[in-house]
């Protein structure tokens, strides 16, 4: 049997789930039919790749090995896929600047800032989750600029032709419980008081969210039971309002009704934020007035999230800035 791309989904979604039940659900497979696409898998290749457990699986030396390669081939067929269908768009209109992004606030921001910087000029914008997708295209002269993350542990690899500068350095994750959850009349939330809930987090990227939420979390003594994949932030915010689930919101999120925004103590997880451009575009000389304007309506959007607003004046704005570079001899 030859690999072929659903396999390589199989692989991510087992390793991302911590279980071959979890993973099926995700997959929207029966557990029997998956536990036998995994061994038909392991028997091609020669070798087992998860150590199976009664409260699930984790990944053999080989299986970490394999799982890390079928996250970036996956990721580079999304980028070959979705730069072609880039390169082929011939209708945007002339002296456009293409904008690229995570989803979130940052793309309208950028927008914003780009069209006071340069009045007139059309900014068209693409969203997608795939980091990789993003540098890709810009790389390709597809996109003129983009605002990505990462995050600790699973750090961007930029093409050759793109400069990234990070804006935000350490942009905390909170964490999202009912109000009727025992731990939303704390101040912060410890990490260990979620350890027996279920989780809702968004569907699996390139980007690691989900083995980093595994890693603060066996730092903390436990492992995530990931039970719930949501596809946009609605879906997963009615899960945590229904006290079925909880789950972590960026700092500039907005919670919905019925949810509880903490902070995590210790804020042990958090993302860094960049922004992309391509060395030989319009965008890198205006590079520094582009951060300088992002980082100001980044504040200001700061505080408008009443828990984000909080945890600054309590941390300061220093906590999640870049370090000075260093002066020269120094």
């Amino acid at each position: 049997m030859r690999l072929g791309f659903h396999h390589l989904e199989v692989l991510v979604a087992v390793a991302d789930a911590g279980s071959i039940r979890r993973a099926a659900r995700l997959l929207r497979v029966t557990q029997p039919a998956l536990t036998t696409q995994l061994h038909r898998i392991e028997l091609a290749l020669g070798s087992s790749l998860f150590h199976r457990r009664p409260d699930g699986v984790t990944p053999t030396e080989v299986g970490r090995y394999a799982v890390t390669r079928a996250r970036e081939l996956l990721a580079d067929i999304g980028d070959f896929e979705s730069t072609l269908r880039a390169l082929a768009e011939e209708d945007q209109p002339v002296g456009a600047l293409r904008v690229g992004g995570v989803a979130g606030p940052f793309v309208p921001i950028l927008v914003d800032v780009l069209r006071d910087l340069l009045p007139g000029r059309d900014v068209p914008t693409v969203m997608e989750p795939m980091v990789g997708t993003l540098l890709d295209r810009l790389s390709a002269s597809a996109l003129d600029v983009v605002v990505v993350h990462e995050f600790p542990g699973f750090e961007v690899r930029a093409p050759d032709n793109v400069d990234l500068q990070v804006i935000i350095a350490a942009e905390p994750v909170f964490a999202m419980v009912a109000e009727t959850h025992p731990a939303a009349g704390q101040p912060e939330i410890a990490l260990a008081d979620l350890a027996e809930d279920d989780w809702v987090m968004m569907t699996p990227d390139d980007t690691g969210l989900h083995a980093r939420l595994r890693i603060v979390c066996a730092a903390a003594g436990f492992t995530p039971r990931i039970r719930h994949a949501a596809n946009d932030s609605s879906a997963a915010l009615a899960l945590i309002a229904a006290g079925q689930a909880v789950g972590g919101l960026y700092a500039t999120g907005r919670p919905g009704p019925g949810v509880t925004v903490r902070p995590i103590t210790g804020t042990p997880h958090c993302r860094q934020i960049m922004l992309g451009w391509r060395r030989t575009s319009e965008a890198a000389a205006l590079g520094p007035q582009i951060a300088a304007r992002l980082l100001r309506q980044y504040f200001e959007l700061a505080a408008d999230r009443p828990h984000y607003a909080a945890w600054l004046a309590a941390n300061g704005r220093e906590a999640i800035l870049p370090l000075p570079e260093p002066h020269p001899g120094r």
